[in-house]
């Protein structure tokens, strides 16, 4: 009796079936099985061991090897990466307890391989690849990683042009686009260089910003993981705070400086970068900052969802600059946010993009840094991708 429910679980998983955390999906083109009959039931996994609430504590006394490598990480982060996954089960030895129409199996095998597999068709991108055993029937299924991910909602955005007499509008209808929330992490490319028979560079911090690669590797990521270098405009479309958020067709656009507020004049940073020597609480400037004066502010240094904008995407402002394709000034390239600079600098502001000449990362290849000689080079350079398809049409 038991292996017939197990053969019946088996043959009826459905699609979007296994959640972790947040978005750990099994997609419904990874189902190999026939589940044609109860597509409204789900096979969960979801006894305490996969409690969305498992934080640091739990994992400095259950992982404390992972710990020390996410000590600095934010736990939302933390919560969204396979590698937690992966921890309390290797570590531990825990096995899943699966209870599918309220009969519990109590016993599954498991064994986790990372996938960075955008180039097969079995798989669209990139996630965890497990095998579920009961009794002797096997299953491999494919945990789909969605929650790096943020969308941006169909509405009017207005680029920011170097020219401030230039408003640039355009408009996401009927298209899907989706942003990655933070920058490519070390961690991120190791695997694709390791799936791509690429040379690892091991030295480099698991959960830092991928700051190393040349443009062209940048581009060759995120094409390998499906998409594409953040274009510029999209990038300030989720960074800007829009005044009227429930408004997707406004009459008129205005931008903000920041991308935490739609304010200006009464912000501290806004008045402290017009006025460096007046009196300043450096508490209130460095809460959404990373800056010359403000990295003693932040212990959490990797996802801090203190850098985040309206739309979630976060790692702005997070004093590491970013890479953008940038298809209406080509040579503004550069979101220049480096934790370098002191906080009364006018390029931590939106908008205040530099040119860099695509290659080396040194200082004569940023003209607009030549007044900048003290600063350590090579320059980091992070980057992310973004996601995008048209919206089918209705019949």
């Amino acid at each position: 009796m038991m292996r017939k429910k197990a053969l019946l679980a088996l043959l009826f998983i459905t699609p979007f079936a296994i959640f972790y955390g947040q978005k750990f999906l099994l997609s419904e083109k990874n189902v190999q099985l026939n589940y044609q009959t109860v597509k409204e039931k789900a096979l969960l996994v979801s006894n305490e061991w996969l409690n969305p609430s498992w934080g640091k504590r739990e994992l400095e006394q259950n992982c404390p090897s992972l710990f020390q490598k996410m000590s600095q990480v934010d736990e939302r982060y933390l919560r969204c990466n396979p590698e937690y996954l992966k921890c309390r089960f290797k570590d531990t030895g825990k096995a899943w307890k699966v209870d599918f129409f309220s009969e519990k199996f109590p016993q599954l095998g498991y064994s986790p391989v990372f996938k960075s597999l955008s180039h097969n068709t079995s798989y669209p991108s990139k996630g965890l690849e497990m095998a579920l055993v009961i009794n002797d029937q096997r299953q491999m299924i494919f945990l789909e990683n969605e929650c790096r991910k943020v969308y941006l909602p169909q509405r009017r955005y207005l680029y920011l042009h170097s020219d401030i007499k230039e408003k640039w509008y355009w408009d996401n209808f009927k298209r899907f686009i989706y942003i990655d929330q933070y920058m490519v992490r070390n961690q991120e490319v190791k695997e694709w260089q390791i799936v791509t028979g690429q040379a690892v560079q091991s030295e480099l911090k698991t959960y830092a910003p991928a700051t190393h690669l040349s443009l062209s590797e940048m581009k060759n990521y995120c094409s390998f993981v499906g998409g594409h270098l953040l274009q510029a405009h999209i990038y300030d479309a989720a960074a800007v705070y829009p005044k009227q958020p429930n408004d997707p067709k406004p009459d008129s656009i205005t931008a903000g400086p920041f991308p935490w507020t739609t304010k200006r004049m009464s912000e501290e940073l806004f008045l402290f970068q017009k006025n460096p020597k007046r009196p300043f609480k450096i508490e209130k400037i460095c809460a959404h900052m990373n800056s010359q004066e403000c990295s003693q502010f932040h212990q959490i240094l990797y996802g801090n969802q203190a850098f985040s904008s309206w739309s979630g995407m976060s790692d702005i402002m997070n004093g590491v600059s970013e890479v953008l394709d940038n298809p209406i000034e080509p040579e503004k390239n550069v979101v220049f946010f480096d934790q370098q600079l002191s906080s009364a600098s006018p390029y931590f502001q939106l908008g205040k993009r530099i040119h860099w000449d695509e290659q080396e990362k040194e200082e004569r290849n940023f003209p607009e840094l030549e007044s900048f000689p003290e600063f350590k080079w090579p320059l980091p350079l992070g980057f992310r991708c973004m996601y995008y398809s048209w919206e089918k049409a209705t019949p």
